[in-house]
């Protein structure tokens, strides 16, 4: 019995012969006419023999990447396939659309086939090297991917994009679609538009409560940072519209403790020591409840204030 090994090697011989016939000395071969032919005639096992013969001779070319990445992907050696693939496109962007283009047909088939979890991973391979491939039914398979597996926020933001816009079935998914959105923006530091996607999400999904504890921890997050940088720049006024939205929140205590001291600060920066006073207070008598640094550091600055006579 022959293995696969033994029987590629046996063609890869036979190939030899071949492609010393057609390129004499075995210099100046036309790697596009070569193994795009083959590829269109989808021979699979060639490709790979004819690709051994060139290694063997020492020859590293993308098309030979492109053309091995392609053969072992129709051969379901997916994780084989990546490095040459990822190489072809290095080599030649212009490459990535036909690569995309691959793993998206062979996803819809294996969608078809029911082999579910292939087809996500295969799909998402499609969007990494084409953000426009049209994912279809797939498109949300392929954003949990990036999301949640490859933690890969930027190739997941066009799709979460696409489907916080289309809002596609099922219905009970829209709270997530929105809220990946925004986490996707945040991660690349977009972050008023993410805000205005966590606004949104308030908006169009008042009574959720799986995400919106999310929602209103990464809004209030936001906020918060945000006043914090206003505040160092001298902008006391900006730094307390920031925080209008914290400051209003039943969400998140600890978040809230840190929004009132913050406000403390930017209410002594705009001159108003009494409107500190009672944000630092605050703080301290919520402290019987939820204790910490920021607690400390509102009493601390209290006594300071007593001091100058502020009560």
């Amino acid at each position: 019995m022959f293995g696969t090994t033994s029987i590629r090697m046996a063609i890869a011989v036979g190939s030899a012969a071949a492609l010393l016939a057609v390129s004499g000395c075995g210099g100046g071969q036309d790697f596009e006419s070569e193994f795009d032919a083959l590829i269109e005639a989808e021979q699979w096992e060639e490709i790979l023999a004819r690709v051994e013969v060139h290694h063997a001779e020492g020859v590293r070319d993308g098309m030979l990447d492109f053309a091995e990445g392609l053969a072992l992907l129709h051969q379901n050696a997916d994780a084989a396939a990546e490095a040459p693939l990822d190489r072809a496109v290095a080599d030649d962007p212009s490459r990535a659309p036909r690569i995309a283009a691959a793993y998206a047909e062979l996803a819809r088939a294996d969608r078809e086939a029911e082999w579910n979890e292939r087809a996500r991973r295969r799909m998402a391979r499609a969007v990494h090297f084409d953000p426009d491939t049209e994912a279809g039914p797939l498109t949300a398979d392929a954003a949990d991917w990036f999301y949640r597996e490859a933690k890969d926020y930027a190739s997941a933001l066009p799709l979460y994009r696409r489907l916080a816009e289309e809002l596609p079935e099922p219905v009970d998914e829209h709270p997530l679609y929105v809220y990946r959105y925004g986490y996707c923006l945040e991660e690349a530091e977009r972050d008023d538009e993410a805000l205005e996607v966590y606004g949104e999400f308030l908006r169009r999904f008042p009574a959720e409560r799986t995400f919106m504890r999310f929602v209103q921890w990464r809004a209030m997050s936001l906020r918060v940072e945000r006043a914090e940088a206003l505040l160092g720049t001298a902008q006391p006024e900006a730094a307390l519209d920031e925080l209008a939205f914290c400051l209003a929140s039943d969400w998140h205590l600890e978040l809230q403790q840190q929004a009132r001291f913050v406000a403390a600060r930017a209410e002594e920066a705009r001159g108003d020591l009494q409107a500190a006073r009672e944000y630092y207070e605050l703080v301290v008598d919520t402290g019987s409840r939820f204790g910490g640094d920021v607690v400390r550091r509102a009493s601390r600055r209290l006594e300071e204030l007593g001091e100058l006579g502020v009560h």
